[in-house]
């Protein structure tokens, strides 16, 4: 049974890069906490997951070729660390990216995207009524 948190984290982490790879709004929406956030590239987030899927769903209606590559994972407890790159036409969101994301109880509590100062602010630009700049505190 050693390991098996890991496997069960990085599980969630996947599931759920293949579900917004493959536009799975549903499967997203079944694998995220219920007070999941998604954290930009410039620090502003989106906290809820209705709020979250509703910014996916505008998101692709914006960039309907973006996808997620990962290349490593790095993980500590229920947090994971991931290096790669993101794929779409526009050129603010097709880099070399760094992710975290944080799974509690076999949900996704967090994501946060980590890119150059190129990077539009996502959260702002697709919720601006919903999107605030918190402080988000990390530890790796």
């Amino acid at each position: 049974m050693f390991g098996r948190g890991r496997s069960d984290t990085l599980g969630v982490v996947r599931r759920y890069v293949d579900a917004v790879n493959s536009r799975d709004f549903d499967a997203m929406s079944d694998m995220l906490h219920d007070d999941f956030s998604f954290i930009d590239s410039r620090g502003y987030r989106i906290s809820g997951r209705e709020n979250c899927i509703a910014a996916h769903k505008a998101f692709f209606e914006l960039e309907d070729s973006f996808s997620f590559h990962i290349d490593n994972y790095t993980m500590r407890d229920d947090l994971v660390l991931m290096r790669g790159h993101s794929k779409a036409r526009d050129p603010r969101l097709a880099s070399a990216r760094l992710w975290t994301a944080r799974v509690r109880d076999g949900k996704m509590l967090f994501w946060q995207n980590f890119g150059d100062q190129k990077s539009p602010a996502l959260a702002h630009l697709l919720m601006p009524e919903e999107a605030s700049r918190e402080l988000t505190e990390l530890s790796f």
